[in-house]
């Protein structure tokens, strides 16, 4: 996906601002939990803040799940807010190829690692690291990412009302009635109540 904003005339003094309006498809990105999501829209704006540039924006995007109950896909609207911090860097050369070294992937948080007679910091306060951005471009494509995450539900369920399946015939009850008879009792308790009918048989 490419969810870049062009910086390259933005004056970097405190204060100066650039209004965006991105869009991309992210169908080809991989997320969590079978979660498929196409058009995606980023709007904002990105202020410089003195050594940093703060992206603040709002994240919409169409995402499909797969319900928890009937295990039907479906489709959700998600709206997110959207607010990082960044800072320019130049590229790093590496001094057999001169190529730019790969950068490894950015960190939400500090780390907890303290050296003598610094006070251990509570990683869940930290403040968040400014991500890496070019001179000329930021890329959102991770706080993209990690917001829309962030606002999936726990267990997507297609409708508040969904009768989910059949447990005989795994038939979708919210597209027909089946006409199964279903079990009622704790399935872990069948062998307990077949022993109970058997002795009231006298078998």
């Amino acid at each position: 996906m490419s969810l870049l904003i062009d910086i390259s005339d933005l004056e970097p003094g405190v204060g100066q601002s650039l209004d965006f309006r991105l869009r991309a498809c992210l169908a080809d990105v991989e997320f969590p939990g079978d979660v498929s999501v196409g058009e995606t829209t980023v709007v904002g704006r990105a202020t410089w803040t003195g050594r940093t540039l703060l992206v603040e924006g709002t994240v919409r995007a169409e995402a499909e799940f797969t319900c928890g109950r009937c295990l039907a896909r479906f489709t959700r609207e998600l709206e997110t807010r959207l607010s990082r911090e960044f800072r320019p860097v130049g590229p790093k050369v590496t001094p057999d190829t001169g190529d730019a070294a790969e950068q490894g992937p950015p960190r939400g948080r500090t780390g907890g690692r303290r050296d003598a007679g610094e006070e251990e910091v509570d990683l869940d306060d930290a403040p968040e690291e400014p991500l890496p951005c070019t001179e000329d471009t930021v890329d959102l494509a991770f706080p993209v990412w990690e917001a829309l995450v962030l606002e999936f539900p726990m267990k997507p369920v297609c409708r508040e009302d969904c009768r989910g399946l059949c447990p005989v015939c795994g038939a979708n009850l919210n597209l027909r009635t089946c006409g199964c008879e279903a079990e009622k009792a704790d399935p872990r308790l069948l062998s307990l109540k077949k022993l109970l009918d058997a002795n009231g048989r006298g078998e």
